[in-house]
């Protein structure tokens, strides 16, 4: 982001899981970046009871390159992580979220998670608690999450100022279609970063709701 946020060293990244399972960080990767303008030191953030209806692994409690979730990235940063050292904010419950979008060393990220699952009989909605970044004036590049089951986009949320939530964490909420109930398909949430103005979005707790 222009005369904006484009440097964290990846040395936080290893501070903050150091003890971990992932605490073999290597400091030559780029490094990470929400993109914007400076973070305010690190807030407290409330911790909360994963939600009713979770998905298998729905909180990323699994961490990076654990349990359900397939990663992939346009850029060799890890992304399933503690964010509270870089953004300011805790995970919405746990102590793993997923980002998406953002900036790898300086470069466009566009990364996704998915997972292929039984959607439940009855499911009305898909929600996820995010928190959506980008301060900056609008370009309209495209830059988005989105959540797709199957081929079928379900939702897509734009990078842009006007759904800026940072530091606050927000339930979003998507219409799943009732032929979805009892299919076999793969759930996507992919982010989708361009330019040199571009989002970001933490991503946690992931539910199927009746």
């Amino acid at each position: 982001m222009k005369n904006g946020l484009k440097v964290f060293a990846i040395a936080a990244a290893a501070l903050l899981i150091a003890g971990s399972a992932f605490a073999a960080v290597d400091v030559s990767r780029p490094s990470l970046t929400p993109n914007g303008g400076s973070l305010p030191p690190v807030a407290s953030q409330p911790v909360v009871n994963a939600v009713s209806g979770l998905v298998p692994d729905g909180d990323f409690e699994f961490g990076p390159q654990g349990g359900q979730w397939a990663e992939s990235a346009g850029t060799p940063c890890e992304w399933v992580m503690n964010p509270t050292s870089i953004w300011g904010v805790s995970p919405h419950s746990g102590f793993y979220s997923w980002w998406a979008g953002g900036y790898c060393g300086g470069v466009p990220n566009n990364n996704s998670v998915h997972q292929v699952l039984t959607v439940p009989v009855g499911t009305t909605d898909i929600s996820m608690y995010n928190v959506f970044y980008r301060p900056s004036a609008d370009d309209f590049d495209g830059d988005r999450l989105e959540v797709r089951l199957g081929f079928k986009v379900v939702a897509t949320v734009d990078f842009i100022a006007a759904n800026d939530t940072y530091p606050n964490w927000v339930l979003s909420t998507f219409p799943v279609p009732a032929s979805a109930g009892g299919a076999t398909v793969a759930l996507k949430v992919k982010g989708h970063s361009f330019g040199s103005l571009t989002g970001n979005s933490l991503v946690d707790d992931i539910s199927m709701n009746p």
